[in-house]
């Protein structure tokens, strides 16, 4: 509870209107609290599906915390319980979560990957922001992406440069 309560006063004082988590151990007891402590947001949870080891349920899954009423979570998501879609500010919005290359999921990740990109491409008309904990460690390499203008006739490269204290990078950077 110290942990939820933490968390909700450093969104109140950021005046965040959504929050994404990924792997946040939820249990069903620490779900109420949360959803009591946070009961200005609507909270949207994407659980792993059950399996037979325990091991995969405990981990993983997202969390969206958004203001009441000002979003909403997508009717279509993917088959992928690392995902989750949701719709807010005119934006379309997917939380995910990879796992570590060292995981005994691994496999899932290429899938994850795959079902999250053809959403993209499903929704090229609306814009859509992915956010998520990938385990990837890129060190100081740059981040690039491509945008788009406003008029959607020019596409641009952009390029965020990095400073980091952690160099190291991962299979998966």
């Amino acid at each position: 509870e110290v942990i939820i309560s933490t968390l909700h006063r450093l969104v109140i004082e950021k005046q965040l209107d959504v929050v994404f988590l990924a792997e946040p151990f939820l249990s069903p007891e620490k779900e109420v609290v949360l959803k009591k402590i946070f009961a200005e947001f609507d909270v949207f949870i994407r659980a792993r599906k059950k399996k037979k080891t325990k091991l995969y349920q405990l981990k993983g899954g997202i969390i969206c915390l958004v203001r009441k009423n000002t979003g909403k979570l997508e009717k279509k998501q993917t088959e992928c319980d690392d995902v989750l879609w949701v719709h807010w500010n005119h934006l379309k919005l997917a939380g995910a979560y990879f796992v570590p290359h060292n995981s005994p999921f691994v496999g899932k990740n290429e899938k994850t990957m795959t079902q999250l990109q053809q959403r993209i491409l499903e929704n090229e008309r609306e814009r859509v922001i992915v956010l998520g904990g990938a385990n990837a460690w890129i060190g100081e390499l740059a981040s690039v992406g491509k945008t788009k203008t406003e008029d959607g006739t020019e596409i641009r490269e952009l390029v965020l440069e990095r400073k980091t204290k952690k160099k190291a990078t991962n299979k998966q950077g």
